[in-house]
């Protein structure tokens, strides 16, 4: 499998996954394991945004 084909096959599993959450269907184990790297990637985005961003609340 190729590196757009992964990519691909990891946004379609995303998807899906997001669609589940939607509807509040049963959690598979692999749909939590997808969770969690996505709530993963969604703090490390987060923690790189506030370490390079100055505090707007303390600049007076």
């Amino acid at each position: 499998m190729g590196d757009i084909e992964l990519k691909n096959q990891i946004k379609l599993e995303r998807a899906e996954f997001i669609s589940r959450l939607m509807i509040d269907a049963e959690l598979s184990q692999r749909d939590v394991q997808i969770g969690l790297c996505l709530l993963h990637e969604s703090l490390l985005k987060i923690q790189k945004n506030t370490e390079h961003k100055p505090n707007s609340i303390n600049s007076d």
